[in-house]
């Protein structure tokens, strides 16, 4: 057990990591182009980094008693404790006291702590893209709205990023070109409708069509001009941001494919750990790295049938009562086909088979 557990410790920050920054690299393109504030970035990573090790978990588990399991095996020590009487089946049940342990900690996260982070995330990426796009500019270089209307360029912003310096607004439409020149604005937010302006003072507006002298100019003291709607209220709560207690209570079969999404995360430590045993066994020339392809492929199985059955419940090609039930009883049938290989099928049958045969005695003259 200390083995697994210090491979393990090893193993889950190296994939969390991996993780994390695929989806810190996403955030920062998305703030880049507009759609996010940085401000929210390292409380998503948080919030994305509890819904991932529901995942990682049962993964990190699986690979840490392949490593450990197979540097046992590669230096004889499983052999010493086959000679003292504990096989296969002792290891077993010591894991699968570990795998248990682990199981009730990926439930707690499956089905309370990730739907609250699930949720807390989704509020917080809706609010981001309902901030101001003022939070997102970056002073001494153009910046185009998400709805590609207008160009905004400020020269400068105040530290609190409320009054801006020398701005600049290019819109078009219909053909014509509106330009709007300030030396100062500041941004408010209408309390009726929610909608965000930027309110510029001491400027100038040029409207007309490029190539043609009849164009506008008019001066102005304060002029207002809208840079965001208030968008609109989120949709329904998705299903991954639910409360399991809903889902249990919903009668619609993605509540039900969520649901047993969530229960067969914690059934997907044991089986992994009993699957870990059985594949870890090697020879001592072989290595403790043999086997560890092998066992990625068969995680990589595993998890895409339980994403198969996870559609077919949505699609209601498989009833809830049947759920994702099948996929585990498809693993616990391969892990018997490798205990009974493991623990000497041969042997057994011929045990059967000579209890059976008569014997033949030797008479001597």
């Amino acid at each position: 057990m200390r083995e697994v557990l210090d491979s393990m410790l090893g193993v889950t920050p190296v994939l969390l990591l991996i993780f994390l920054s695929d989806r810190f690299v996403r955030y920062l393109t998305e703030a880049a182009a507009g759609n996010m504030s940085t401000d929210v970035i390292l409380n998503l990573l948080a919030l994305k980094s509890l819904i991932a090790l529901v995942l990682i978990l049962p993964l990190s588990f699986f690979i840490a008693t392949l490593l450990a399991l197979g540097r046992m095996h590669k230096d004889s020590e499983m052999i010493a404790f086959t000679a003292c009487g504990a096989g296969t089946g002792a290891v077993l049940k010591t894991l699968l006291r570990f795998s248990l342990g682990l199981a009730a900690v990926v439930a707690a996260l499956s089905l309370v702590v990730a739907p609250w982070a699930a949720g807390r995330s989704n509020q917080m990426i809706h609010q981001a893209e309902t901030a101001s796009e003022i939070t997102s500019i970056i002073p001494g270089s153009f910046k185009e709205s998400r709805k590609g209307d207008h160009i905004l360029y400020v020269e400068s912003l105040s530290a609190d990023q409320s009054t801006m310096q020398n701005v600049f607004i290019q819109t078009r439409e219909a053909g014509a070109l509106d330009i709007i020149a300030a030396h100062s604005g500041k941004r408010q937010t209408d309390a009726a409708s929610g909608d965000q302006f930027i309110v510029l003072e001491n400027g100038n507006r040029y409207q007309g069509e490029p190539g043609k002298a009849n164009y506008k100019v008019v001066n102005y003291e304060k002029y207002s001009f809208r840079i965001h709607e208030k968008a609109p209220a989120p949709a329904a709560e998705e299903h991954d941001a639910k409360s399991s207690w809903d889902l249990l209570r919903a009668a619609d079969a993605g509540s039900s494919a969520e649901l047993h999404w969530r229960i067969s995360m914690p059934v997907s430590v044991i089986m992994f750990g009993m699957l870990g045993v059985m594949l870890a066994r090697t020879s001592p020339r072989e290595g403790k790295y043999a086997k560890l392809f092998v066992a990625l492929l068969v995680y990589l199985i595993y998890n895409n049938m339980m994403g198969v059955a996870r559609a077919w419940i949505d699609h209601g090609v498989v009833a809830p009562m049947v759920g994702m039930w099948w996929v585990h009883a498809t693993a616990l049938v391969v892990i018997a086909v490798l205990f009974l290989q493991q623990a000497g099928l041969r042997w057994v049958l011929w045990l059967r088979w000579s209890a059976h045969t008569p014997r033949v005695k030797r008479q001597t003259q």
